[in-house]
């Protein structure tokens, strides 16, 4: 079962790699490609119009605080390294995702609204890793009580 665990997480750091290089590759190609500037910049203007309005980032605080929430409901009463390990990072991508939203430098980035979406997914990733490291570990720990 820890193998499960060891792949499982790195598919996805691996994962969380390379959207991260995906975003600088786009960002500096967009300083040379005026087709790729136009559309991130195109799909920038539309996101933050729709999907990242001031009006909803409460419902984006909920979601991230509620995968949050369910990833220490998990790790209750089995604090390990492995699991606040799902923990902290979660937290940092939180706190990562509103120092992102809230900086007026990050938004002059082409890729500004990609790294939102980006830094969202990376929080449900955490989450998957802590779901799939406690039903792996759930066996295992019903077999030492009995």
């Amino acid at each position: 079962m820890q193998e499960k665990v060891r792949i499982t997480t790195i598919a996805i750091n691996s994962l969380q790699i390379v959207m991260i290089l995906a975003l600088v590759v786009l960002e500096i190609l967009s300083e040379y490609r005026a087709g790729i500037m136009q559309h991130l910049y195109y799909h920038k203007v539309h996101y933050l119009a729709t999907l990242y309005q001031r009006s909803n980032l409460l419902f984006h605080a909920i979601g991230l605080s509620g995968c949050m929430v369910f990833i220490g409901a998990v790790n209750q009463n089995r604090w390990s390294s492995n699991r606040s390990r799902h923990m902290i990072r979660g937290i940092v991508v939180c706190l990562l995702f509103l120092a992102v939203y809230f900086s007026p430098s990050m938004r002059q980035l082409n890729v500004y609204a990609y790294l939102l979406i980006v830094l969202e997914c990376f929080v449900v990733l955490e989450t998957v890793g802590t779901v799939v490291y406690f039903f792996s570990n759930k066996g295992s720990n019903l077999k030492n009580n009995c």
